[in-house]
């Protein structure tokens, strides 16, 4: 009994974390492209990508249809009532674009909302948009406070988008 108890656990971890595909369509095109190096005699590996390193990849490349860079971070809403901490993911339009999966509601980020100077825009994962806004479509074009800074809502992301985690509330650009 122990013995099935531990493989039924241990398969359902390896299935979920590695044998189960990813959520999107055409997922096995889909690769996480890291960084490493050799200092002396010592490795070191997944080296974050900066703008920059992005910027010669996409430029010189030809290997990637859509190469693109995102990041965890948090952010204080406010006036949606009481303020809260939330876990966002920072990412670029082309990371959204790999994935080849169109928001729900609205419009992922284009090209020029990378840009700097552009207006604030922020993308609403299903879950806090069910939470928040009650799955109220006409949250579309409203503003809400992140981090001080007003910002429209330009899109509510489908249920099954797992970028970022469960726990990921908002998208906003790089």
């Amino acid at each position: 009994a122990l013995g099935i108890g531990a493989t039924t656990a241990i398969f359902s971890v390896v299935n979920a974390v590695v044998i189960k595909p990813l959520p999107y369509p055409e997922a096995d095109a889909i690769v996480t492209v890291t960084h490493s190096a050799v200092f002396g005699n010592v490795r070191g590996d997944s080296f974050p990508f900066s703008p920059q390193m992005l910027s010669i990849y996409t430029e010189g490349g030809r290997a990637f249809e859509e190469l693109g860079m995102h990041r965890p971070g948090q952010a204080a809403v406010t006036g949606l009532g009481d303020p809260e901490q939330v876990s966002t993911l920072v990412t670029t339009a082309s990371t959204l674009r790999a994935l080849n999966l169109q928001p729900a509601l609205g419009r992922w980020f284009s090209r020029d909302d990378d840009q700097p100077g552009a207006a604030e825009t922020v993308i609403l994962s299903d879950r806090y948009w069910q939470r928040r806004f009650g799955g109220d479509p006409s949250v579309i074009g409203r503003a809400i406070t992140v981090d001080g800074t007003p910002r429209e809502v330009i899109g509510v992301m489908p249920a099954r988008f797992a970028l970022g985690g469960p726990q990921m509330a908002l998208i906003l650009p790089m």
